[in-house]
């Protein structure tokens, strides 16, 4: 990346803020043809990530990244509604976590109940 994701973000972002609601759609157009210049266009995922991370922030709000290994995402469903409405939930299915739940808040505290890890604890040992 000729950029970093979080400058990226922060750059759309700011634009954002100080662009009417008509003026979105050239931002957005501008925004991806910037991209698209600089060789990142693939990246947009990381750029698109990192926004939400910001968006979360600012709202006071947290960034949840939540990893599961069922399928259906039942356990995931209850987990999310213990959270704020302020913060981004993301939910990802991870299946070599074998069961379990693995999550990780603003990137600083994670909180591992996978069977994964409680295999690697039990054998490490």
């Amino acid at each position: 990346m000729k950029y970093p994701a979080e400058t990226y973000a922060k750059a759309f972002l700011e634009g954002l803020e100080d662009a009417g609601k008509k003026r979105e759609r050239a931002l957005v157009k501008n925004f991806t043809s910037l991209l698209e210049r600089n060789g990142d266009l693939a990246d947009h995922d990381k750029i698109y990530l990192e926004m939400e991370k910001l968006i979360a922030k600012k709202s006071g709000g947290r960034f949840i990244s939540m990893e599961v290994a069922d399928k259906n995402g039942a356990g995931a469903k209850k987990l999310t509604n213990l959270f704020s409405k302020k913060d981004v939930v993301k939910v990802s299915v991870l299946p070599e976590l074998l069961a379990g739940t693995r999550i990780l808040i603003d990137q600083e505290k994670e909180l591992d109940f996978s069977f994964k890890r409680r295999l690697k604890d039990l054998f490490e040992k």
